[in-house]
Protein backbone atom coordinates (compact mmCIF):
# COMPACT_ATOMS: atom_id res chain seq x y z
CA UNK A 1 0.00 0.00 0.00
CA UNK A 2 1.61 3.69 -1.08
CA UNK A 3 0.98 6.65 0.06
CA UNK A 4 0.31 10.09 -2.10
CA UNK A 5 2.27 13.15 -1.27
CA UNK A 6 -1.28 14.59 -0.13
CA UNK A 7 -1.37 11.80 3.60
CA UNK A 8 -0.69 14.33 6.42
CA UNK A 9 -0.30 12.00 9.69
CA UNK A 10 -1.07 12.17 13.15
CA UNK A 11 2.20 13.07 15.33
CA UNK A 12 0.21 12.29 18.86
CA UNK A 13 -1.75 9.51 18.85
CA UNK A 14 -3.92 10.12 21.60
CA UNK A 15 -2.40 6.97 23.93
CA UNK A 16 -2.50 5.82 28.22
CA UNK A 17 0.64 4.28 28.63
CA UNK A 18 -1.73 1.44 30.64
CA UNK A 19 -3.31 0.54 27.76
CA UNK A 20 0.20 -0.11 25.47
CA UNK A 21 0.89 -3.45 23.91
CA UNK A 22 4.90 -3.13 23.60
CA UNK A 23 6.20 -4.46 20.25
CA UNK A 24 6.68 -8.31 19.76
CA UNK A 25 10.65 -9.09 18.68
CA UNK A 26 11.33 -12.32 16.43
CA UNK A 27 14.12 -14.19 17.77
CA UNK A 28 16.10 -12.82 14.63
CA UNK A 29 15.46 -9.53 15.78
CA UNK A 30 17.03 -10.09 19.29
CA UNK A 31 19.92 -12.00 18.08
CA UNK A 32 20.23 -9.12 15.78
CA UNK A 33 20.23 -6.35 18.58
CA UNK A 34 22.09 -8.68 20.59
CA UNK A 35 25.18 -9.21 17.95
CA UNK A 36 25.15 -5.39 17.47
CA UNK A 37 25.46 -4.59 21.01
CA UNK A 38 28.70 -7.22 21.25
CA UNK A 39 30.42 -5.37 17.94
CA UNK A 40 29.39 -2.02 19.38
CA UNK A 41 31.69 -3.80 23.32
CA UNK A 42 34.46 -4.50 21.11
CA UNK A 43 34.67 -1.01 19.15
CA UNK A 44 33.76 0.99 22.16
CA UNK A 45 34.18 -1.17 25.55
CA UNK A 46 30.79 0.12 26.78
CA UNK A 47 27.86 -2.49 26.53
CA UNK A 48 24.30 -0.85 25.63
CA UNK A 49 21.87 -2.06 27.66
CA UNK A 50 18.80 -1.92 25.65
CA UNK A 51 17.73 0.18 22.39
CA UNK A 52 14.98 2.66 22.18
CA UNK A 53 12.72 2.40 19.07
CA UNK A 54 10.70 5.65 17.94
CA UNK A 55 9.07 7.49 15.28
CA UNK A 56 9.78 10.45 14.29
CA UNK A 57 8.42 13.01 11.46
CA UNK A 58 10.24 12.50 7.86
CA UNK A 59 10.21 10.44 4.77
CA UNK A 60 8.12 10.73 2.09
CA UNK A 61 4.89 9.56 4.14
CA UNK A 62 5.46 11.09 7.52
CA UNK A 63 6.98 9.25 9.86
CA UNK A 64 10.08 7.33 10.30
CA UNK A 65 11.03 4.27 12.26
CA UNK A 66 14.10 5.05 14.47
CA UNK A 67 16.60 2.84 17.15
CA UNK A 68 19.39 3.72 19.09
CA UNK A 69 21.28 2.21 21.69
CA UNK A 70 20.38 3.32 25.51
CA UNK A 71 23.18 3.12 28.25
CA UNK A 72 21.10 4.36 31.14
CA UNK A 73 17.40 2.99 33.00
CA UNK A 74 14.40 5.19 32.14
CA UNK A 75 11.17 5.32 32.52
CA UNK A 76 10.74 4.72 28.98
CA UNK A 77 11.50 1.12 29.77
CA UNK A 78 8.70 -0.73 28.16
CA UNK A 79 10.25 -4.38 28.55
CA UNK A 80 13.11 -6.58 29.01
CA UNK A 81 14.01 -9.51 26.30
CA UNK A 82 16.62 -12.10 26.47
CA UNK A 83 18.93 -9.13 28.36
CA UNK A 84 17.85 -6.67 25.99
CA UNK A 85 16.06 -3.68 27.12
CA UNK A 86 13.10 -2.21 24.96
CA UNK A 87 12.51 1.26 25.28
CA UNK A 88 10.01 3.16 23.44
CA UNK A 89 9.49 6.83 24.64
CA UNK A 90 5.54 8.06 25.32
CA UNK A 91 4.86 10.10 22.39
CA UNK A 92 5.95 6.96 19.60
CA UNK A 93 3.67 4.52 22.00
CA UNK A 94 0.58 5.25 19.46
CA UNK A 95 2.38 4.45 16.55
CA UNK A 96 3.93 1.20 17.50
CA UNK A 97 1.53 -0.44 20.00
CA UNK A 98 0.96 -4.35 19.00
CA UNK A 99 3.70 -3.98 16.48
CA UNK A 100 5.91 -6.58 16.13
CA UNK A 101 9.57 -6.60 14.50
CA UNK A 102 11.99 -9.08 12.93
CA UNK A 103 14.80 -8.85 11.10
CA UNK A 104 16.13 -10.57 7.58
CA UNK A 105 18.78 -10.71 5.99
CA UNK A 106 19.03 -11.34 2.65
CA UNK A 107 21.79 -11.63 0.08
CA UNK A 108 21.76 -8.00 -0.63
CA UNK A 109 20.50 -6.64 2.29
CA UNK A 110 19.74 -7.12 6.13
CA UNK A 111 17.41 -4.86 8.23
CA UNK A 112 14.39 -4.84 10.50
CA UNK A 113 11.04 -4.75 9.17
CA UNK A 114 8.69 -3.48 11.22
CA UNK A 115 5.00 -5.23 11.02
CA UNK A 116 2.67 -2.19 12.27
CA UNK A 117 -1.28 -2.61 12.67
CA UNK A 118 -1.03 1.17 12.92
CA UNK A 119 0.02 1.73 9.61
CA UNK A 120 -2.43 3.81 7.43
CA UNK A 121 -0.19 3.55 3.98
CA UNK A 122 3.53 3.15 3.25
CA UNK A 123 5.81 5.23 0.73
CA UNK A 124 6.56 2.85 -2.18
CA UNK A 125 10.24 3.01 -1.31
CA UNK A 126 9.07 1.49 2.32
CA UNK A 127 11.16 3.67 4.53
CA UNK A 128 8.30 5.76 5.85
CA UNK A 129 4.54 5.28 6.60
CA UNK A 130 1.58 7.17 7.70
CA UNK A 131 -0.17 6.54 11.01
Amino acid sequence: MSCSTENTYNQNIPFKREDFVAPEFTANAIKAIKDNFDNYYKEKNVMPLGIKIMTERGGCSGLEYKMEYIFEESEDKVKEIDGVGIFIPNDSMGHLNGSQIDFEETAISAGFIFKNPNEKCKCACGSSFNA
